[in-house]
């Protein structure tokens, strides 16, 4: 078996590897591209060459959303890879461009899949109704990453009113099944005991 083709089982395997091969192989596409197809932050590893490859890049933030802050400063203005990374993990909008930041498309979808990346969204779409509110209703919490006036929005306010009061709501009835289930374990313990003394085994009664 020859040099490369064992690095790239390796690499195909475990993407993380790839830190621990030779430089030369750092630069090599395809061992690259199967490094980052398991392990998107594999791109850290990679050569600058490679990090603004639009296709490792790619094959990267759609592993990881985050691996987007490994890439060439090219690709993280790049649109199509921005809207891969976010649509991955919305938090990996803080490692895109300025003005892809302030694009209301990318950023939508960021927030759509998590509320909490209206924080790295521009100052103008902080103050988005509709980004805000699109925020908001996947995480309540992220009403406080929006402007002071979308903050006073009373219409925004009752919308994350609403959705914490469902959180809580959810977290109350996770909390009675647990304690439901415990109980009824702790009566099925004395059940057992009392079954000891008498000398009865539960599978006879």
């Amino acid at each position: 078996m020859g040099e490369r083709t064992h690095v790239l089982e390796s690499v195909s395997d475990d993407g993380a590897t790839l830190a621990q091969q030779p430089e030369h192989f750092k630069n090599d596409r395809e061992v690259v591209a199967a490094a980052v197809k398991n392990y998107g932050h594999a791109l850290s590893y990679a050569s600058d060459e490679l990090k603004k490859d639009r296709e490792i890049v790619l094959g990267a933030v759609s592993q990881n959303g985050v691996a987007l802050k490994h890439a060439s400063e090219e690709m993280r203005n790049n649109r199509k890879i921005v809207m891969a990374a976010v649509n991955q993990k919305g938090t990996a909008l803080a490692f895109a461009s300025e003005a892809l930041k302030d694009d209301e498309e990318v950023v939508m979808a960021a927030v759509v899949r998590h509320g909490e990346a209206l924080k790295h969204a521009s100052e103008r779409l902080r103050d988005s109704y509709e980004v805000v509110e699109a925020a908001v209703r996947n995480d309540w919490g992220s009403l406080r990453f929006a402007s002071a006036r979308a903050k006073e929005d009373e219409a925004l306010g009752a919308i994350a009113e609403e959705r914490s009061a469902g959180a809580l709501s959810n977290a109350d009835s996770d909390v009675s099944s647990d304690v439901g289930v415990d109980n009824k374990n702790k009566a099925k313990q004395k059940q057992r005991k009392a079954h000891g003394k008498q000398g009865i085994s539960p599978n006879q009664e």
